[in-house]
């Protein structure tokens, strides 16, 4: 049996019921008749292989694209494919980042759930609830002004209700220092709509400690071992030891720090102003002797 059609084949007439034709007996020809051993094996084995050789060749729009010499069609795609991307994560990831950068708050309350578990790793503890979720990118877009944009760098599929992205923030189109990061985000759907349910962002460090950073963790992991039981106790409970410090920072440590931050960014705000109005008045001056 021929592997295909000879090719004086292509130069009959190409009738619609031809060309269906055709493509049939060709891909019924190619239907592999040895595996990777040497022994053929018999036609009756591959029967059960007929009419889901090619699952979507049967398809009157997709046959159509074939025959005309169109864009090619991927064999053994559909149509609910494509619109199945639509309604996942990966693009309700798309939408909250562009939501945030055009400042729609109305549409980022559409993407998060009612019990959404925010994990934002520059915080102490997690947002829990929509309301504070909701506040939080308030601030968010407060924070970053009318000229300061994420700027996703790569989106990760990770089934059909999780997806993680890479980002950095942008100025003007120009990329701001220190502003990589990372999320991950899981979704769930709410009626007809897919909603965000958990998501974890981790932002880079303005401070590089380097090589500091395994000695600490030496230096832990060495107490660890040391003091098991402490350990265990202490991981734990680690969140309600940390709000106990930050509890104690706040009334004995943070009266005593927050006159002198105050004082020391009224001093810089004058200094800078002051510097801004001298330049203002020595550059006319520079520009008359120049010319």
């Amino acid at each position: 049996m021929a592997a295909s059609l000879p090719f004086s084949a292509l130069s009959l007439p190409t009738t619609k019921k031809f060309r269906y034709s055709l493509i049939t007996t060709t891909a019924r020809a190619e239907l592999p008749l040895s595996t990777s051993s040497t022994k053929s094996r018999p036609w009756s084995e591959h029967k059960e292989h007929k009419g889901t050789l090619c699952p979507s060749i049967h398809s009157k729009k997709n046959l159509r694209k074939l025959c005309c010499n169109k864009q090619p069609v991927e064999l053994g795609s559909s149509e609910t494919e494509t619109d199945s991307d639509l309604f996942h994560a990966s693009n309700i990831v798309e939408q909250l980042y562009s939501s945030i950068n055009d400042k729609k708050l109305d549409k980022i309350h559409e993407l998060i759930a009612e019990k959404c578990f925010f994990e934002e790793l520059s915080f102490p503890n997690p947002f829990q609830k929509k309301e504070e979720v909701i506040y939080f990118f308030k601030e968010l877009a407060v924070a970053m002004g009318k000229d300061v944009k994420f700027k996703p760098e790569m989106i990760y599929k990770g089934g059909e209700h999780a997806a993680g992205v890479t980002w950095h923030l942008e100025w003007k189109g120009k990329e701001i220092p220190f502003t990589k990061g990372c999320s991950f985000y899981e979704c769930k759907n709410e009626g007809e709509r897919l909603v965000i349910t958990r998501a974890r962002i981790v932002i880079e460090a303005p401070l590089k400690p380097g090589v500091l950073v395994l000695k600490l963790l030496r230096t832990i992991t060495y107490l660890f071992d040391q003091f098991p039981q402490l350990t265990e106790r202490f991981l734990v409970h680690h969140r309600m030891i940390f709000n106990m410090l930050s509890r104690i920072y706040k009334m004995f440590i943070e009266p005593i720090i927050q006159p002198i931050w105050s004082y020391y960014t009224h001093l810089w705000r004058f200094t800078t102003l002051l510097l801004s109005c001298l330049v203002k008045i020595i550059q006319p001056i520079i520009n008359l002797f120049i010319r």
